[in-house]
This record gives structure tokens, sequence and C-alpha cells, in this order.
């Protein structure tokens, strides 16, 4: 059901993607719970959505609710952990709160950093994430020192793929 409503997302129906992602989150909630990774993983699902019709303070609530529960069961460089860090700085990011949003990019990066190096796609992303959030503060300088090293980086990192 995820998947359909992550297609009627992009299709922009919206409400369509909002009707199915909430019977989801419910069924999985009775089923398997609140914290289970399948509900946590619609929910994430539903905030996007969520995200996309501008509804930021309720995505910005259901990120931090996400977040808090997989601090709790997992590390802090857990994958999952990372993820709904940087889906929690992006709507920050969007509400204005912008130091806050910078605050937890860095945490992502530093961790990404440590496991994978500088030369990886989720270091890339990283980087693009926080020099969006650096232009938006208005730190220009700041923002193409990043972007120079993303685009340095992406002919190692992707040369890799092929």
């Amino acid at each position: 059901m995820s998947n359909l409503a992550s297609v009627y997302r992009k299709m922009n129906q919206s409400s369509r993607a909002v009707s199915l992602e909430e019977k989801m989150i419910n069924k999985s909630k009775e089923a398997l719970g609140e914290d289970h990774p399948i509900t946590l993983q619609a929910t994430s699902g539903h905030a996007l959505t969520l995200l996309y019709q501008s509804q930021t303070k309720k995505t910005l609530r259901l990120e931090q609710d996400i977040l808090q529960i997989l601090e709790e069961k997992f590390p802090p460089n857990n994958p999952r952990v990372l993820n709904s860090k940087g889906n929690l700085a992006e709507t920050l990011c969007k509400l204005g709160d912008l130091a806050e949003a910078e605050k937890l990019e860095k945490e992502v990066l530093d961790s990404y950093q440590t496991k994978h190096g500088l030369n990886h796609s989720l270091i890339l992303e990283s980087y693009y994430n926080l020099a969006h959030t650096r232009k938006r503060q208005g730190r220009l300088e700041e923002t193409l020192g990043l972007m120079n090293t993303c685009a340095w980086a992406c002919p190692e990192v992707f040369s890799r793929w092929n």
C-alpha cells in the first residue's frame, strides 16, 4: 500500500496518498505496534506527503516522533536514524529553523564521513543538503565551497558504479 501511496504522491494526487497512508499506518500500528520499522516507514512516507502539501507543522511533529523512537531503538550512526535526522533537517529548513537544520545536517554528514570516508554518494547528498541550508542563511561563500567539494567528488564517487 505504501508503494501505491508513493505513486499517488508523485502523480500530485496527495489526497489519495494521504488516505491510503493513514489506513496503512493504522493497520500497521494495530498489527505490529507503533515502533515497528514498517509502521515507522509508513509514517515517514506520510510525513513526506504532508510536506509536499506544505503541512510542515504536521510533518515536523511526525518526524520528531519517528526520530525519537529510532534513537531509542538504534545507535546514533544507524542508517535509519541518520535518514530520519536528514528528513527532520529538511523540514526544519522549510520552516526557517536554519540553525537546528544545520546542526542535524552536520551530525548526519559527520556520521557518514566516519563510516564511509569522503567519497560516497551519501556524503555528496549530505554536502548538498548542508549547502542548501547555508545558502538560505546567506552564507554564500561556504555554500560555494560545499558545492565545489560535491562537484570534485562526483566523478570519483560515480566512476565506481560503472
